[in-house]
């Protein structure tokens, strides 16, 4: 639902007009969609300050679960449990973990060793694979290539 609202709160109108020489005889207006980078960016951050609650049974209301933590509005995201860590394998929740998983390089992307790796770091693998090359298409209806081997270096979760 809080996807939704930030969705419907950034719903933009947009309008063209139609019209002889320029002049805006027919004015047409519709409603798009606001860029979904936006509604990411936005959700992460209520997400980084969502707040952890209880239910207070006597009351019927969710309340923070520290008195030290920030009161909650109708447009902040709140939780009851923490989530469990995707780092570590734990079958009864179905996460086979980030240990042995391929990463690349690249900095503070999905995907990337220093995200994936959960701060235990990586391994490279560096092997040899032969592969066509050089291929040149002969007349008519043939390719012929040569075979040519590549250093590959892999990279995966310790």
């Amino acid at each position: 639902e809080a996807g939704r609202k930030i969705v419907e709160r950034n719903v933009q109108l947009t309008c063209k007009c139609h019209g002889v020489s320029g002049s805006c005889t027919l004015r047409v207006c519709w409603r798009t969609l606001p860029d979904f980078r936006l509604i990411g960016s936005e959700l992460r951050t209520k997400y980084a300050s969502a707040t952890q609650v209880r239910l207070n049974r006597r009351l019927g209301l969710l309340k923070p679960r520290k008195t030290s933590m920030k009161l909650f509005n109708t447009t902040d995201l709140i939780y009851i449990h923490n989530s469990p860590s995707f780092c570590e394998k734990n079958l009864r929740l179905g996460s086979l973990g980030t240990q042995g998983r391929e990463c690349n390089l690249t900095i503070n992307e999905p995907g990337s060793c220093s995200v994936l790796c959960c701060d235990r770091g990586y391994e490279t693998i560096i092997s040899t694979v032969e592969e066509d090359c050089e291929c040149q298409f002969h007349w008519c209806c043939e390719v012929r290539c040569k075979r040519c081997f590549k250093r590959v270096e892999k990279h995966f979760c310790k």
